[in-house]
């Protein structure tokens, strides 16, 4: 009798042991792999020109949009968004991450486009008068500026209605700058120019998204 209770003892010790060893000793759950994503380009080749520009997404394997949630890389190099341009020509390893998942290398070639026949261009409009005293101030500096950047389109906006040079929108245009004094610049229509040539080659640098 008792050496029957001690090989029941002895079986339920063993299988107690195997029960343990079969769900992990250290009591870690086992964590699946994350799929890899999928990555797709909108184009496989672009200009260097730093200014055509491919869009990077990624799905999952499911087909569901997790662009948002991936990390996207030129070679080595990670990227800040999930789009991408360049000045120099060759070609590029491009790939996604997604929770330390990588997806298969995709080849992305850029192109010499040669000489442009275009380029950026900045309207800077002066609001000023011949009564103005004051409005040479910025009024030479933007001649000598336009003198030296062809891309840079100066016009003198003068007004009020004794300024014999006046415009005629002069007052509908001083009402949607909501001009308060003299001088007045503005760069493109977005900004006033606080006299500082810099801001006129940010402007003429500018790349809208």
């Amino acid at each position: 009798m008792r050496a029957n209770i001690l090989s029941l003892f002895s079986m339920i010790t063993l299988g107690s042991i195997l029960i343990s060893c079969s769900k992990g000793g250290n009591n870690t759950p086992n964590t699946p792999n994350t799929p890899p994503p999928q990555l797709s380009m909108n184009k496989s080749s672009i200009a260097a020109d730093g200014w055509e520009t491919v869009t990077f997404t990624a799905k999952d394997q499911s087909n569901n949009d997790i662009t948002s949630s991936c990390q996207f890389y030129v070679g080595n190099v990670q990227l800040g968004s999930n789009t991408w341009w360049t000045s120099t020509p060759g070609t590029y390893a491009i790939k996604a991450m997604r929770s330390g998942a990588e997806s298969q290398s995709a080849s992305l070639t850029v192109s010499d486009p040669g000489p442009s026949p275009f380029s950026q261009k900045i309207l800077v409009e002066d609001f000023t008068g011949t009564w103005c005293g004051h409005c040479p101030r910025v009024g030479l500096p933007l001649e000598a500026y336009a003198g030296s950047h062809a891309n840079a389109f100066v016009i003198s906006n003068h007004g009020p209605s004794s300024d014999p040079y006046t415009f005629s929108n002069h007052a509908l245009l001083v009402n949607f700058f909501q001009v308060t004094g003299y001088p007045s610049v503005y760069i493109n229509r977005e900004m006033k120019w606080n006299e500082n040539t810099l801001q006129l080659d940010q402007a003429a640098n500018k790349r809208d998204p």
